[in-house]
């Protein structure tokens, strides 16, 4: 065996030994660009919802309804669930389309010794549950 063999066999070697380093760092570097992937969707806040409402008091009985949501809403109605405190609610009895960002303004009548409400429960076009939105005291 010549000397030429003997260099030709290490520059071998040492290449396969670079090669399979390079292979396990690539897969290191794989697995590690997966978990921080993984983490940075699970960081990202959840898309907002088509429509959604916030109440906020605006006066001493006056309210705000506001569609937080993306999209417009049409059909937007009041549920009744016949609770003595609904009779201290005036809220409209037509609504056309409320867009993102819009309002709704309804009254909560306060009287002495009465059991005050806590909770709306609206219903709109899409939305076949009616969903409880808290009224703020």
């Amino acid at each position: 065996m010549e000397i030429t063999d003997i260099i030709t066999s290490a520059i071998a070697v040492l290449a396969l030994i670079v090669s399979c380093w390079s292979a396990w760092f690539a897969r290191a570097s794989s697995r590690a660009a997966e978990r921080q992937a993984v983490a940075a969707e699970a960081a990202l806040p959840p898309p907002a919802p088509d429509v959604a409402w916030v109440a906020r008091r605006v006066g001493k009985g006056r309210y705000l309804l506001t569609n937080v949501g993306t999209r417009p809403a049409s059909g937007v109605q009041w549920v009744r669930t016949g609770d003595r405190s609904e009779g201290f609610i005036r809220f409209p009895d037509e609504i056309g389309r409320v867009l993102p960002g819009g309002d709704i303004e309804f009254f909560v009548v306060r009287a002495m010794g009465t059991p005050v409400p806590t909770e709306l429960l609206l219903a709109w076009d899409g939305q076949s549950e009616p969903e409880a939105i808290p009224i703020p005291s």
